[in-house]
């Protein structure tokens, strides 16, 4: 099977051309077996680096928009807006703090609030809301929380698979830590960060709900990223910050780990940009350039 990583063009999405397929080595990794049609030029040394460590002999043909089997966005209709998931957790009542759509500026309250593009992801197209910037509407407006630590869950073939995440203070994605020991039940991470029990119930009940209305609409496989925040002196969950149907980096990382690392219990990996300085026996994708790669350490971080 040929595949493309994703499309060039994503109408509505604020990722700059120069971002995308930046993370298409990870293809390398997970399908083998596969071909891969893409624009970039592997060097031999990054090659016969998968090559001998890894066993991977990656399979690349020319890039024509013949057959178009998108491989990370399996279809542009999993860019689940965010205006139609917001819509979906009102309605089942699951947000303790301030989220509303505004369709103008009119709508707009005063308050410390952030600005969310209802199609971006991964943290782009969320900003501190501000007077001067020119917002493009409808927009998602959402209370600004304390935050405090970020984790994700997906859901495939009947299993729940959670991890933590490190965002940075644009509320972009830097990368994912996998514990073995906590991939089935993050019970033990939520008590470690000072989470009541009832407030893992009230997330479990409210996971079960999210779950109910997402396979309802026929969303068998999903990823949800939340977070933990500061409320006067409690610890609380933020049950859904967003909801992608897409394959996330977390869930991509996820496999990875299984796939080529499974002997360890746990494992960090943090998104940076690829050049000459890292070490390539650390980093999953190339080196040089301006390109990202993701490199990767065993044990906490």
């Amino acid at each position: 099977m040929q595949y493309y990583f994703e499309p060039l063009e994503i109408p509505g999405n604020p990722i700059p051309e120069r971002f995308r397929n930046q993370f298409e080595f990870l293809f390398f990794y997970l399908e083998p077996n596969h071909s891969l049609a893409s624009k970039k030029n592997y060097s031999e040394k990054y090659f016969n680096f998968l090559k001998d460590k890894f066993s991977i002999e990656p399979k690349l043909v020319d890039y024509d928009l013949g057959d178009q089997n998108y491989w990370f966005f399996e279809n542009q209709d999993l860019l689940l807006n965010k205006i139609v998931i917001h819509d979906h957790l009102e309605d089942l009542n699951l947000w303790e703090h301030e989220i509303y759509i505004a369709n103008s500026r009119l709508d707009i309250k005063e308050g410390h609030f952030l600005t969310k593009n209802p199609l971006g992801f991964s943290g782009r197209g969320v900003k501190n809301l501000s007077k001067k910037e020119n917002l493009t509407f409808p927009i998602l407006i959402e209370e600004k929380l304390n935050r405090l630590k970020d984790f994700s869950y997906y859901h495939e073939d009947q299993n729940f698979i959670f991890y933590e995440n490190k965002i940075g203070k644009n509320y972009n994605y830097l990368g994912t830590q996998f514990d073995q020991k906590l991939m089935n039940d993050f019970g033990d991470w939520f008590k470690a960060q000072g989470i009541s029990d009832k407030e893992i119930l009230l997330f479990q009940e409210r996971k079960t709900q999210l779950h109910s209305r997402l396979i309802s609409l026929n969303f068998e496989r999903y990823n949800v990223d939340c977070f933990t925040y500061l409320s006067g002196n409690k610890v609380k969950i933020h049950i859904a910050c967003e909801v992608n149907l897409r394959k996330s980096m977390g869930y991509l990382l996820s496999k990875v780990f299984k796939e080529r690392f499974s002997e360890h219990q746990i494992i960090n990996f943090k998104l940076e940009q690829g050049v000459e300085k890292l070490n390539q026996e650390s980093s999953l994708g190339p080196l040089g350039g301006e390109d990202f790669t993701i490199t990767y350490k065993f044990g906490v971080d």
